[in-house]
């Protein structure tokens, strides 16, 4: 029960460190060439990788599979499930693609998304794309481990951090 704890309190402080997180700073407006090519792009990502609702599974996955002890990882799955029903209901899939198009129109040039549109069509952009869910979900699970191992450092960290004024 202690590890459950203090999962369930990293857990929470990381929520309210997301929640404070100031927006980004408006873009300019893009072309509708740069809105086009930004689709296109998100469109080959999405049959490279079955999709952001796979990508989420693959890589939230990862999070799970970090998991030392049996109870962390019912614990962590179950944490996964709530994450993705979440992002279900607050990220539909249209809402996922429009959003990311939206980010790639705006913070690339015209010659730049077709760049890119060239490369992930390519053989090596579709390999790339492929391996990226499962090479975030190691990472993940990385990243799960030390944050497992030092969560009690972490804790404390942004319990000082919280204080200071």
């Amino acid at each position: 029960m202690p590890h459950r704890l203090s999962l369930v309190r990293l857990t929470a402080a990381l929520a309210l460190t997301l929640a404070c997180a100031t927006p980004a700073a408006a873009q300019s407006t893009p072309t509708a060439r740069q809105r086009a090519l930004a689709d296109s792009i998100v469109r080959v990502t999405e049959q490279a990788t079955g999709g952001f609702e796979s990508m989420l599974s693959t890589t939230m996955g990862g999070v799970a599979g970090a998991a030392g002890s049996e109870a962390q990882a019912q614990m962590q799955k179950q944490m996964v499930e709530t994450m993705q029903q979440f992002m279900r209901k607050y990220f539909p899939r249209d809402s996922m693609r429009a959003m990311m198009a939206d980010d790639l129109a705006s913070n690339y040039a015209e010659g730049e998304l077709a760049e890119l549109l060239r490369f992930y069509r390519s053989d090596l952009g579709t390999k790339m794309l492929k391996q990226t869910p499962a090479t975030m979900a190691r990472m993940q699970q990385r990243m799960s481990r030390v944050l497992l191992e030092h969560r009690d450092e972490l804790m404390q960290m942004m319990m000082q951090h919280a204080r200071e004024p």
